[in-house]
């Protein structure tokens, strides 16, 4: 795994010229490499004379947000996964000339958060943050050094009244990454299954979010939450012979203790390179918070100056 080492970065808006590859990879497979591991390091002690890193796992996923100043390359992740980083670690897949993944062969960012451009959702109980990543993309470029980029966009975000056809309950797939750096994993992501607990046509405690029977893990926040049917019935048993597909929310948080605590699947660790112990973790149910929100990243976007 090689590292670099990023120590500025400019907030840049125009749209990156990258392949995005959807012609030659399956959709599911798209998907799976539209996702980036993220390690952040929030604190650093002395301990017998070294300095011992404490930080944590996330998910994030390449979003391309259109806005008045053009598309925006995008990670999309939680608050809770970077609000308290020092610097974050992001694992790319490399790509070969085509821009197809290679797999087993990930490339290490590494980045001050001071130098990042990070921006934290306007509404404060909606835990999201955007990170542009137009700077890191083409700081790679100059090294040749090409990355597997796979932006998901607004087109697969359902409105209102998509989200009213939804059955009470769907099947769902959240794609993320476990805790930790695991060279067995190939740099691809974990794919998990379950059904919405909650009507994605609800608002779960009046806020735009649901929740979700799938099983939760450490490094499971800001993973992208995917609804994929082919061949399916709406929510009036009227039955469509065609595929869609919907980016329907982003995890965030979850239920435990009987469905009475709320808590966010994220634990500190000791950074040394490898997990520390298991990163499975069992919840009642996930948080889900709508994908609608991400459009709430536009007007801060848009009042910057191009």
């Amino acid at each position: 795994m090689k590292k670099i080492c990023y120590l500025s970065l400019v907030l840049l808006l125009p749209a990156i010229a990258q392949s995005q590859t959807k012609n030659k990879l399956g959709m599911l497979e798209y998907l799976v490499n539209a996702t980036v591991k993220i390690q952040t390091v929030d604190s650093v002690v002395k301990q017998d004379g070294k300095e011992v890193l404490y930080g944590g796992y996330s998910t994030g996923f390449f979003f391309l947000l259109d806005t008045r100043n053009g598309k925006v390359p995008s990670i999309i992740t939680t608050r809770t996964a970077v609000q308290s980083a020092q610097s974050l670690n992001f694992f790319f897949l490399e790509a070969d000339s085509a821009g197809m993944p290679l797999y087993g062969k990930e490339r290490q960012v590494t980045i001050a958060r001071k130098e990042l451009p990070i921006f934290f959702h306007p509404e404060p109980n909606v835990d999201l943050a955007l990170i542009p990543i137009n700077p890191v993309i083409d700081g790679l470029a100059r090294q040749k050094i090409r990355i597997s980029y796979h932006s998901l966009d607004e087109s697969i975000i359902p409105s209102d009244s998509v989200m009213n056809t939804l059955n009470v309950s769907e099947d769902l797939m959240m794609i993320g990454h476990p805790a930790g750096i695991r060279p067995e994993f190939n740099g691809v992501p974990f794919i998990k299954k379950g059904v919405s607990a909650t009507p994605m046509f609800l608002d779960y405690h009046q806020q735009k979010e649901f929740l979700a029977d799938i099983p939760l893990y450490d490094g499971a926040a800001g993973a992208p939450v995917i609804l994929y049917q082919i061949n399916y019935n709406d929510r009036y048993d009227k039955r469509t012979i065609a595929q869609r597909l919907f980016l329907v929310g982003i995890n965030y948080g979850a239920l435990s203790d009987g469905y009475s605590k709320k808590t966010v699947p994220r634990v500190t660790h000791v950074l040394n390179g490898q997990e520390q112990g298991s990163a499975e973790k069992m919840f009642d149910a996930a948080i889900i918070v709508k994908s609608q929100k991400i459009r709430g990243f536009k007007k801060l976007l848009d009042a910057l100056k191009k």
